[in-house]
């Protein structure tokens, strides 16, 4: 299914997406080897065009690559209003590994879209199935629809 444009995912420079990957290596080897990320964090907000938090990119960079942070902090999706049942399924299909639609170089805008819609941690649903499910953990895989349901009732 095709997407409103203001539901898909802005184009990024390479040169952007290349400067921001750039700043977060100088803050992931500041924090590997002692020194002070402040500087590289002043790098990382030029190249976003915004302020960040030292200890929110410290946190991040913890858990992923540059290459991920990056895309991470340029997923910038807005609230969009109107968005139909069909285009969440849609995003659902996009942001779920379990579906051939999945889009990795973009998982991170869609579900900040998808949280956006129904709140802070419904996409958290993709992995973890809400209170009262009854079966095993390793057999979660909700399809689009299941997740769009659920996190319609959990909204």
């Amino acid at each position: 299914m095709d997407l409103r444009p203001e539901l898909l995912p802005r184009a990024v420079a390479d040169d952007d997406l290349a400067r921001v990957v750039h700043a977060l290596r100088a803050v992931q080897w500041a924090t590997d080897t002692g020194a002070d990320p402040v500087p590289g964090c002043a790098d990382l907000a030029a190249a976003l065009r915004r302020p960040v938090d030292p200890t929110d990119v410290c946190g991040l960079l913890a858990g992923m690559t540059a290459e991920q942070a990056a895309r991470e902090l340029v997923a910038r999706p807005r609230r969009v209003a109107g968005v139909t049942r069909a285009e969440l399924i849609e995003i659902a299909r996009r942001l779920s590994p379990h579906d051939d639609a999945y889009d990795a170089a973009h998982e991170a805008h869609w579900r900040k879209l998808f949280n956006l819609t129904f709140g802070p941690s419904a996409a958290s649903l993709l992995y973890s199935p809400p209170p009262g499910f009854r079966g095993d953990l390793e057999d979660w895989a909700p399809t689009a629809e299941e997740l769009v349901d659920l996190a319609t009732r959990v909204a």
